[in-house]
């Protein structure tokens, strides 16, 4: 007993001392900035990795990060032992880092971006020279950046955090040791700012792989969004982690060993979509299928087998593979933790292209036309054809001088355009709906898409083909057949009581007629008849067909043309298979049916109707018709003032009584007193048949209807307040036209840009410069942005980034780059040349800024600027006479990328969360020369300027072969350094910047904040030439010599 209790004595008095020593420890700081060798399969990475970003992984923050984690999770009995696993990874992280196109190098002409400018493979690296442990960590990372939003995933990563520190500490409690280099690591704090720029950097790393590894990616995407697995079902959030993170590492491990797996759970699946790696698959169902991902790295290994039945399903289905926690830090206040459910579906989590998106949308628009009368792909082949016609047949408005017309749309060729847009969008789509993913990008586009009405505006209906077909027979083709499907289907249609009216025009060519218009009206009916017996013409028969009536005038003022052109339209309408009769205005047209006598006789007021009168022996002493028109409803009334029989009126169903229309009998007559106007039509009959996809291609095709006029519809009802979206959508697409690479978040499509701020901002841009046709708010179809400023690009970009962010254009003025996960969006005028002609104002690279969150970069309010106020830099100026040669005299100009610690919270709406997911970060672009640092600059701030301080109008100089001479005894003198330049010149001086776009760039900032004027000389031009120019009234010579401001040519 002695022995034991000496035993205990002398343990407890150790698990003091080693708890005094865990508290007093000093944290010798080159643990964590120790560094080991990367494994071989990893040297890629490094490699491949900017030389800034390889030195933070190395040396920086991202590498204290990595190894804290891999000694807080070293030697834990829950991580298994995976070499093979963290050999192929390294493998494929070296192939995707070696993609020229997914991680470019940054070079001079990224400007002060360069450093910044490749994939983000920090963190990656950061874990290989930081140990195995650390690796896993990293895999960890992957795993949880997949599935979860950063908020959300930094939140499990201090959860998990604090509770393996509780873990260690209670271990250390109760066998009395621990590794020092453990020690260390629980003792030393974990930032959760740090946790989350190494989030932020894993989900740089994996937009990159993504895009390099896009079609293997997209394939098991479409495998896992037809399952329905949980990752894990454990309630407490440190448990579910370590078990998913422990089993898809030890799974993974096992297929790279050659073992086959079935699949019960979902984080092996999770696995693969986050590492990259893609076992062959075997899909067991109705009809099992073997999916050979062709993956070199797990070719010939094991075999992933899914689709055994799963077991039961509890509460809401969340398809493919989910994840459900409980969020103890996810907010400071408010009921924790926060039970969050995350799944990897692709509808849900994963980003789509512009052009995909563009394709969802377009899917949206033509909805109510792919209604499955028509093979999809026929219908878009279809709409894009329509579309280029509509396109060519619009008459833009230019911004140029010339009035000319351009009936054929060549000057619109280069023209953005909604209707571009959408011919290019189907035309390339249509052969690719056997693709799953495109097919799935139409659905969820008809699903969330935020279009209201028909495509085009709904003028490819009746009443416009009525107006636009080129052929009358087509017409009244139509128009029987809608007949015949709507109002005939029960079998109930009364004789007459539908009518087909319309007119024809022709020209009296003849000597007596002497080129006189005449025009002649027809009556049709809209449904086959039986025999009748007409008052001109006596015929009986039971023959079912269609039958027209001429209306003729006989009296002495037509010509032998007139009754010439009837007699042939006679024989056509007969040749056609139908009965035709002419008939005079004092005629009867056509007789009994069921023992009760009709006549229709004609109005000799207006040949417009006929009218029904019950009693024809009866002789009207007057017959008049009137046509009325009340809102939206439109009939014809008619009335003969004999008392003989009762009013009749036809209501237009279609079209348009001056041109051809489908007319219906009232289905009752009442009688009115003479004189007296019967009352309005309670309800109009006026129809609005929906023709169907299929009836649409076959109507409207360019051979059928004449464009010009649809073109002019389509303007006429283009409004902005309609058509917001499709507006949007062409900025869009011209925003991101040189960037192919590009992503946006999946929730763009369903939001509505009518309420997008910056689209407003755009348009009010543009329609203010007349960059567009602007008419009673009908705008036309052109929204580039060209004319529009940087603060509303960056404004949609935040908006495509995250789906969600609609900000103020007028709060991002001094924005002058955004940092959003693996892209850069950088203002042009900062990587170009300040007399280059801008296509786009913002481009986007691929690169990061290494911080979390989205950071919207501005300059500091005063940018400061080296003086030279000493004595001693006095051989630093000279200030001597141009001599008219132009070279680089500031070859070592180089503009260099810091942050400040200041930074403010960009108004997203609060969430309560205790991360920041958007903010202002004061950004320094200095510039040097050499090593000697010259100042900070406002460039976008510098080029903004008025035009009386920053004189672009010489830029459209043509160049010039001029000789040196001629720009001497210019009076003018040459800088040739920053110190020429700082020290204000006596007189007008030439920046002798050559071809040296940032030095130039630097200059004219720096000229702008001195208060100097700038005028921008264009390359290829000299002094000589361009001082005879003018500017307005005022010559360039007189604003040189004529100022007391010191100008400066650059």
């Amino acid at each position: 007993m002695a022995s034991i209790g000496h035993f205990n004595a002398a343990a407890a008095s150790l698990r003091t001392e080693a708890t005094n020593a865990l508290v007093n420890i000093n944290v010798e700081l080159n643990l964590f900035t120790k560094r080991v060798e990367p494994p071989q399969e990893y040297v890629g990475v490094g490699q491949h990795l900017a030389p800034t970003r390889r030195h933070e992984a190395q040396e920086g923050a991202r590498h204290t990060i990595a190894r804290k984690l891999g000694l807080l999770f070293k030697d834990n009995r829950m991580l298994p032992s995976t070499p093979e696993l963290i050999k192929a990874y390294g493998l494929r992280a070296s192939e995707i880092s070696r993609s020229s196109a997914a991680n470019p190098r940054g070079n001079v002409s990224h400007g002060a971006f360069a450093g910044m400018i490749g994939a983000d493979a920090t963190t990656l690296w950061a874990a290989a020279t930081s140990g195995r442990p650390a690796l896993q960590c990293h895999l960890l990372a992957c795993l949880l950046a997949r599935i979860w939003e950063p908020a959300e995933a930094t939140s499990i990563w201090v959860e998990i955090v604090a509770r393996r520190k509780d873990e260690l500490k209670l271990k250390l409690a109760e066998e009395g040791e621990l590794g020092q280099d453990v020690l260390h690591a629980v003792v030393e704090e974990v930032l959760r700012s740090d946790l989350r720029d190494w989030d932020a950097s894993v989900r740089a790393w994996m937009r990159v792989a993504d895009s390099v590894m896009a079609r293997q990616q997209t394939q098991a995407h479409l495998i896992v969004d037809n399952l329905s697995l949980p990752v894990n079902a454990k309630p407490d959030t440190y448990d579910s982690v370590m078990s998913a993170w422990s089993s898809a590492m030890s799974q993974m491990e096992n297929l790279l060993r050659g073992i086959p797996l079935q699949v019960h759970r979902g984080d092996i699946l999770l696995a693969l979509l986050s590492w990259h790696l893609y076992p062959d698959m075997q899909h067991l169902s109705k009809e099992d299928r073997y999916i050979k991902q062709r993956d070199p790295l797990l070719e010939g290994r094991g075999i992933l087998t899914f689709g055994l039945e799963p077991s039961p399903r509890v509460e809401r289905d969340y398809k493919s593979v989910y994840w459900a926690l409980p969020l103890s830090h996810l907010r400071y206040y408010g009921r924790l933790p926060v039970t969050r459910t995350r799944s990897v579906r692709t509808s849900d989590r994963e980003r789509i292209t512009i052009d995909e998106m563009l394709w969802a949308m377009v899917s949206a628009y033509i909805a109510s036309w792919d209604d499955g009368s028509i093979p999809t792909e026929d219908l878009l082949g279809f709409v894009g054809d329509v579309a280029m016609k509509l396109h060519e047949s619009y008459k833009f408005k230019s911004s140029s001088k010339s009035t000319a017309p351009d009936p054929l749309g060549k000057k619109n060729e280069n023209l953005d355009s909604w209707l571009m847009m959408i011919s290019r969008i189907c035309l390339e789509y249509k052969n690719r709906l056997d693709e799953e993913r495109i097919r799935k990008l139409k659905a969820m586009g008809q699903r969330f898409g935020n279009f209201v009405g028909g495509p085009f505006q709904n003028i490819f209906s009746v009443s416009k083909y009525l107006e636009f077909a080129q052929k009358l027979e087509d017409k009244i083709s139509l128009l029987r057949e809608i007949t015949a499907s709507r109002f005939k289907a029960d079998g109930k249609t009364k004789r007459y009581e539908f009518l087909i009216i319309y007119r024809r025009s022709y020209v009296d060519d003849s000597a007596e007629g002497k080129g006189l218009k005449f025009e002649i009206y027809e009556y049709a009916t809209a449904c086959p008849e039986y025999g009748v017996e007409g008052s001109l013409s006596r015929i009986s028969d039971t023959t079912l067909s269609h039958r027209r009536w001429i209306s003729v005038k006989l009296n002495d003022s037509v010509g032998p043309k007139y009754l010439e052109t009837v007699k042939r339209r006679l024989e056509e309408i007969k040749n056609m298979g139908e009965k035709a009769t002419g008939f005079s205005d004092s005629s009867a047209l056509f007789g009994h049916h069921r023992r009760k006598r009709m006549v229709y006789q004609q109005s000799s007021a207006n040949p417009n109707e006929l009218i029904y009168i019950h009693n024809p022996r009866r002789e009207a002493r007057e017959v008049r018709d009137r046509g009325h028109h009340k809102g939206d409803r439109d009939y014809v009334w008619m009335k003969a003032h004999t008392g003989a029989g009762p009013t009749v009126e036809f209501d237009v169903v279609h079209g348009r009584i001056d041109s051809i229309a489908l007319l219906r009998r009232r289905p009752s007559a009442v009688v009115h007193q003479e004189g007296k106007e019967p009352p309005l039509a309670q309800k109009s009959e006026r129809s609005t048949c929906d023709l169907s996809g299929k009836r649409i291609t076959q109507l409207f095709h360019p051979d059928a209807v004449d464009f010009s006029k649809c073109a002019k519809a389509l303007a006429l009802q283009f409004t902005v307040k309609h058509n917001a979206t499709l507006l949007g959508m062409t900025f869009i697409e011209s925003l991101y036209r040189d960037s192919p690479g590009a992503t946006v978040d999946v929730r763009a499509v369903q939001f509505d840009f009518n309420k997008a701020l910056w689209l407003n901002s755009a348009i009010k841009q543009l329609t203010s410069k007349k960059a567009v046709l602007v008419d009673d708010d009908h705008v036309i179809s052109r929204l580039s942005v060209q004319g529009v400023d940087t603060a509303t690009c960056f404004a949609c970009i935040a908006m495509m980034e995250t789906g969600s962010y609609n900000l103020n254009p007028d709060e991002l003025q001094n924005v002058f780059a955004i940092g959003a996960a693996d892209s850069l969006y950088i203002a042009s005028a900062l990587v170009e040349d300040p007399t280059c002609n801008i296509a786009c104002p913002v481009k986007r690279f691929i690169g990061t800024i290494g911080r979390a969150g989205m950071a919207f970069m501005v300059p500091p309010k005063d940018p400061e600027i080296r003086s030279y106020d000493t004595i001693d830099e006095w051989y630093q100026y000279d200030h001597k006479e141009f001599d008219g040669t132009m070279e680089d005299c500031f070859e070592g100009t180089s503009l260099h990328l810091s942050f400040s610690e200041a930074s403010q919270a960009v108004n997203v709406d609060f969430s309560g969360g205790r991360d920041v997911e958007a903010y202002f970060l004061e950004t320094l672009i200095s510039v040097h020369d050499r090593k000697t640092w010259i100042a900070e600059l406002d460039i976008l701030g510098a080029l903004r300027s008025s035009q009386d301080r920053l004189i672009r109008a010489l830029l459209g100089s043509k160049p010039c072969s001029c000789s040196a001479d001629s720009a001497r005894r210019s009076k003018i003198i040459s800088i040739d350094n920053f110190a020429e330049m700082i020290v204000p010149p006596r007189q007008a001086g030439i920046i002798r910047a050559n071809g040296n776009w940032q030095a130039r760039l630097a200059a004219a900032s720096i000229c702008i904040a001195k208060g100097y004027k700038v005028i921008l000389k264009p390359e290829g031009t000299c002094w000589g030439c361009l001082s005879k120019a003018s500017i307005g009234d005022i010559t360039v010579a007189s604003i040189v010599e004529g100022t007391n401001d010191v100008v400066i040519i650059l």
